[in-house]
């Protein structure tokens, strides 16, 4: 997966997330599968107040975590 591209991904409302913030996952939509486990690193958990597409950060430098905000761009 290219970290500068953000993944693309139809979340549903009230369920329960986990961002990958440490940048070892192997799921491709920067979502946590535990490689983080033996760091001092944890996942960002979060829900959406809408059932929608969203575009979830990849590169680890969004200011709107877990969501894109462009700054892959800059």
């Amino acid at each position: 997966m290219d970290n500068k591209i953000p993944f693309k991904i139809n979340l549903e409302k009230n369920k329960e997330y986990y961002w990958c913030s440490c940048g070892s996952s192997k799921k491709p939509e920067s979502l946590c599968d535990g490689s983080h486990k033996g760091t001092n690193m944890s996942p960002t958990k979060f829900t959406v107040s809408e059932s929608k597409v969203y575009f979830i950060c990849t590169c680890k430098k969004s200011k709107t975590k877990p969501f894109c905000d462009g700054s892959h761009s800059r």
